[in-house]
């Protein structure tokens, strides 16, 4: 039979499609987890190798399928949040996951970036957890299992401090660090007002862009 022939199905209502995710035997530890921070959440059927779970009445399926893929930072949940009390909900729940020593790292790059740019606002965005100030996105920062990192988001203001970044993992738009070896939190107070003052610029920029484009200069009169 000709499949452009054939006549469509009626699709049934409910969640069609169900995002499947790859641990190396961690599933069931990672679906209790994620379980514990969301509302309308639960683990449905957890066995060694399946975990099903429930996040906010979306359904998602564990597998532990062993070492050949790997479970990285490119698999994230977008959070949107829409005030600030949610952010903070949010916020204190994944901190709880994160081991004693890290979770003061952040906290306490937290508390620099506040103090940095007052009126910066939290969100959670690139799975990272970050900060914007006037609309703009400012920096992030965030915990794995053997490091810390912060994202300035801005390659330019990375170079500038390039000479005190020695001795750190710095890559391009990532500064790694360690409890043991924290970011300095000087250093983090400088590369914030960078920030703040880039973004100042860029807007001043669009402004006066804007202004340009929307003037029109008087016809003389022949």
């Amino acid at each position: 039979m000709n499949a452009s022939l054939a006549k469509e199905p009626t699709i049934s209502a409910g969640q069609k499609i169900t995002p499947f995710l790859w641990f190396d035997g961690q599933a069931e530890a990672a679906a209790r987890f994620y379980t514990s921070i969301f509302p309308d959440s639960e683990v449905t059927r957890a066995s060694p190798m399946i975990v099903n779970f429930r996040l906010c009445g979306l359904e998602f399926m564990g597998l532990n399928g062993g070492p050949h893929f790997k479970f990285t930072e490119a698999v994230s949940f977008f959070i949107s949040c829409e005030t600030q009390a949610e952010v903070d909900y949010f916020w204190d729940k994944i901190l709880a996951g994160v081991p004693a020593e890290q979770r003061t790292v952040l906290e306490g790059l937290r508390r620099t970036i506040h103090a940095a740019a007052p009126g910066a606002e939290e969100y959670i965005g690139y799975g990272l957890a970050g900060f914007k100030l006037d609309g703009r996105p400012l920096v992030y920062f965030d915990a794995w299992k053997d490091h810390c990192a912060f994202y300035p988001a801005s390659p330019a203001t990375q170079e500038k401090f390039s000479d005190e970044l020695k001795g750190l993992i710095a890559s391009k738009g990532t500064i790694r660090f360690t409890p043991e070896s924290p970011l300095p939190l000087a250093l983090v107070k400088k590369l914030v007002l960078a920030r703040v003052a880039e973004n100042k610029a860029k807007s001043i920029s669009q402004k006066s862009s804007t202004k340009t484009r929307t003037h029109k200069p008087k016809q003389e009169t022949p």
